[in-house]
């Protein structure tokens, strides 16, 4: 009876290990990965208006924005540890700290939908001038996010070889890829003017206010080149 008892225990045992190992190998039927958020047309159009969702719940992407802005330029002393880079990390500046990561959720979000994107075949999408445009909307979103991080966190003025540009990331954030160093602030200029190219190229003519358009890219292009001023930078601001 004893023998009989420890076989079927150890029968049982066997079982459980192995729908556990099972178990645990199993993709959940509602996770939420690059692989399986875009398979179609849909859910690409759904990753790219996810970023507006991301950007609108983001309450210091307002307003605050702004202050800061008239700040730097000397109109108004709203914010001094912007005027003066004097922040750091562990600064109790709450608004500082926010719209950094605030920021960077709307740059993860244009991430995971350039990925989610681009790995789809032209053949699920319209037309290929289709796919490349919510790209381009992607990266346009990107490009207006790091241009405000450019401004707010680096060392914008400084010459193309300063080290003090931007945390440029491309990809999702991973716990493999979270510690990146700064790139240069000539990097950081060329990358944000990159994406603004691509948007300029593909995206679609002004429509509303609630949607990046090509006129917004070229906006935002001239904006940054003004406020760069290197030679040649006014001329094309112009142009554009």
């Amino acid at each position: 009876m004893k023998k009989r008892y420890i076989v079927t225990l150890l029968a049982g045992c066997m079982l459980a290990t192995s729908s556990c190992d099972e178990f645990l190998t199993e993709m959940p039927e509602n996770s939420y990965t690059l692989e399986n958020a875009v398979t179609d047309y849909k859910t690409a159009q759904n990753s790219v208006n996810g970023i507006y969702g991301v950007y609108a719940k983001n309450s210091y992407l307002g307003g605050y924005l702004y202050g800061f802005t008239h700040c730097m330029a000397g109109i108004w002393d709203y914010a001094p540890d912007i005027v003066n880079m004097g922040y750091k990390q562990s600064n109790p500046n709450t608004f500082i700290d926010g719209i950094w990561k605030q920021w960077y959720s709307v740059i993860n979000a244009s991430n995971a939908a350039i990925e989610g994107v681009s790995k789809l075949t032209d053949d699920k999408f319209p037309s290929s001038a289709e796919k490349e445009r919510l790209i381009a909307e992607a990266r346009c979103f990107r490009g207006y996010a790091n241009l405000h991080l450019l401004w707010f966190y680096a060392r914008w003025f400084d010459a193309p070889e300063s080290p003090y540009g931007i945390i440029y990331r491309t990809q999702t954030s991973e716990l493999t890829n979270l510690m990146l160093d700064r790139i240069s602030v000539g990097d950081s200029y060329n990358v944000i003017i990159d994406d603004f190219k691509y948007a300029e190229e593909h995206l679609g003519d002004y429509t509303s206010s609630h949607y990046l358009s090509k006129q917004m890219a070229q906006v935002m292009h001239a904006k940054l080149l003004m406020v760069r001023g290197w030679d040649g930078d006014y001329a094309e601001a112009l142009n554009l």
